[in-house]
């Protein structure tokens, strides 16, 4: 009687090859999905503007509302050097005398931002009071140049990327401005949007 020994082919090979390429999309998922981490201490442009209100507060009052634009440099993730300008316009508010008010002040800040998010700026301005009547001359003496201090802080609620950070931003600023003898201080809520 003869024997025949008939040899099945073996599977192994194949199932190897079935599992690398399985793993194939696997790997290809995990690599587009590894987080991109912000790059660190790189210099670039910071751009903003907002839209500002507030007014002058203390021995002369008035209400103000304008536009705050910020052109400058982001020099890595915690410093920045910007200029902040603040075109306003409104009215007196101090009796007698009620009148136009309006004021351009531009500061050259120098920016802390704490965990990518908190914003703490100050820096010299060269300011223009216009608007004053007669019965502010005492607060406004015409129309200036003169020299002022702007002090900001910000709240960005925005988001990091690898590129620096983006989205809304939330300030306020106290800016005094020395008009002689005395002392005109604005006060100023802002919301814009700012790129750093």
């Amino acid at each position: 009687m003869t024997t025949t020994n008939t040899k099945l082919p073996s599977t192994h090979g194949h199932a190897a090859s079935f599992a690398r390429l399985a793993s194939i999309p696997l790997l290809l998922v995990a690599l587009a999905t590894m987080p991109v981490e912000a790059q660190e201490n790189r210099t670039r442009p910071r751009v903003g503007v907002s839209s500002v209100a507030g007014g002058f507060v203390g021995a002369t009052q008035g209400v103000l509302g304008g536009l705050s634009p910020r052109v400058g440099i982001q020099i890595d993730d915690t410093t920045a050097v910007y200029l902040q300008s603040q075109w306003l316009v409104g009215e007196f508010l101090s009796e007698p005398g009620r009148g136009l008010a309006g004021a351009l002040l531009h500061a050259l800040m120098f920016d802390v931002t704490i965990a990518g998010r908190y914003q703490f700026g100050a820096g010299p301005s060269l300011d223009y009071v216009f608007g004053c009547d007669d019965a502010h001359q005492s607060a406004c003496r015409g129309a200036g140049a003169y020299f002022g201090v702007d002090l900001r802080v910000a709240v960005l609620a925005g988001y990091t990327r690898s590129t620096g950070r983006a989205g809304p931003v939330f300030s306020f600023d106290i800016h005094p401005t020395w008009l002689g003898d005395d002392a005109l201080v604005t006060m100023l809520l802002g919301i814009g949007y700012e790129v750093s």
